[in-house]
């Protein structure tokens, strides 16, 4: 129905769903925490962090789906990296569900591949479970499956999903 409603508009892909029991190890998370080397931070992304994320096209994801900050705060959970006060990675929640979160990592194109992302999962995933949330993990590339495969995660299934060119 997608492809007949949208045709070459719609653009199929396969994401990786896991399985929703995950059961983490808290002491494997904190290691990749305690991983991070010094001269980078780990904050709770307030209300200055929020516009930070807003303000660069890599890291909107983290924040954008929230109304403004205040609905963010309210329902919404989310960690950023920094060094010398710039935002270089970030894991918050995609979207937030009673009980829970949807996961959404970045990174800054300039600071892949260094263990950024994986720390700050981490760190999210234990704020997630001191505060009784199921942090949910969707991913959307092969990639992102390998990176929460490495958190405790399980890959459950493959799905197709669709992007849709406006």
């Amino acid at each position: 129905m997608i492809e007949t409603t949208f045709g070459a508009k719609a653009h199929a892909f396969t994401r990786y769903a896991t399985k929703k029991n995950t059961v983490f190890d808290r002491g494997k998370l904190a290691s990749h925490v305690t991983a991070l080397p010094e001269e980078y931070e780990f904050h709770l992304i307030d209300e200055t962090f929020y516009h930070k994320c807003l303000s660069k096209t890599w890291s909107q994801d983290l924040v954008g789906n929230f109304d403004d900050f205040q609905h963010f705060q309210d329902i919404g959970l989310g960690v950023v990296v920094t060094k010398e006060k710039q935002v270089l990675a970030g894991a918050s929640s995609y979207s937030a569900y009673q009980g829970g979160i949807e996961i959404e990592i970045d990174t800054h194109p300039d600071f892949r591949r260094q263990g950024l992302a994986k720390a700050v999962a981490a760190k999210l995933i234990l704020e997630c479970l001191n505060r009784n949330l199921y942090p949910s993990w969707d991913a959307h590339t092969k990639a992102s499956l390998a990176l929460a495969q490495q958190l405790g995660y399980e890959l459950s299934h493959e799905y197709i999903a669709y992007e849709i060119d406006w």
